[in-house]
């Protein structure tokens, strides 16, 4: 594969920013995400198995970050229907890693996306991820804005793309076709009755919310997730610090990024999340093919 790269002017901030090129991890089987934009209509309740609700998707970058900023626009944030408060969540997701063969080998299996016992056939071997997660959305029950920060560590690809699971942790088949659960979430800013908690501050501009949440990395292993208003201002409307003890790291560690969404049933959605670095320079576009 040739590869292309477009350069920071500085020789500085590139190391900083960015480490070797890898695979870019993508679950996100409708193509919400072209780049920056992102659109998507979860208007097929009942696509793969009956009753999914959400439509869960990420992509993440093929190069390494310490920190960086995304800077999230969601149109037409107050518009909703079928009694949904949100149409969708806009994410940041950070520390990304593919965890698929330590899973495999600390269960001692492969583990499946899904077993027709009448078939006694697998379907796809399931993927596991690790990372942490920034989200917000408008409320427009309540006129406000909301968001949530998590640690999650081996969640299944089963809870990606459309899917029943409301949450990080979802259902796979190890190799006798007995379904496990598996996943864990560590809630750092959360709601009272509800993932998301509401942070005041916010109105919508044109009808849509723009937030943007920044994701530092620190020496010690642990990260600092802010969620600011806008990219001009200088201080956060909440903040949601994830220590070392919950990521694991011992010390500032580059990991990928990814854009974050989920779109409730029924929900259409259209938006942006664009990356910046922790100086609010735009980080240029990931190495690409010629």
């Amino acid at each position: 594969m040739k590869l292309s790269k477009v350069l920071f002017g500085s020789a500085v901030l590139a190391a900083l920013m960015f480490g070797f090129a890898s695979c870019g991890e993508n679950e996100d089987e409708s193509n919400a995400f072209d780049g920056e934009e992102i659109s998507l209509s979860n208007t097929d309740t009942t696509k793969n198995d009956n009753g999914n609700k959400y439509y869960r998707s990420f992509a993440g970058t093929k190069t390494k970050h310490y920190s960086a900023n995304a800077l999230i626009t969601i149109n037409n944030a107050g518009t909703t229907s079928n009694s949904y408060d949100a149409a969708a969540g806009y994410g940041f997701l950070f520390g990304l890693e593919e965890t698929t063969s330590a899973v495999n080998t600390d269960a001692g299996t492969t583990y499946y996306e899904s077993y027709d016992s009448s078939t006694k056939k697998f379907g796809d071997k399931a993927k596991f991820y690790t990372f942490g997660i920034a989200s917000v959305r408008w409320n427009a029950t309540n006129k406000t804005a909301e968001w949530y920060v998590s640690w999650c560590e081996n969640v299944p690809s089963t809870c990606f793309n459309y899917t029943p699971y409301s949450g990080f942790r979802g259902a796979v088949y190890d190799a006798n076709g007995k379904p496990v659960t598996v996943g864990k979430e560590t809630e750092i800013v959360k709601g009272n009755s509800s993932p998301w908690k509401a942070v005041s501050g916010f109105s919508l501009t044109d009808s849509s919310l723009v937030a943007q949440i920044r994701v530092v990395a620190k020496d010690d292993g642990s990260y600092t997730v802010g969620l600011y208003k806008n990219a001009e201002a200088t201080s956060a409307l909440a903040t949601g610090p994830i220590p070392a003890s919950t990521t694991g790291f011992t010390a500032k560690t580059q990991k990928d990024i990814g854009r974050y969404i989920t779109v409730y049933a029924g929900q259409t959605t259209t938006g942006k999340i664009a990356y910046s670095d922790i100086s609010g320079n735009p980080i240029p576009a990931d190495y690409v093919e010629d």
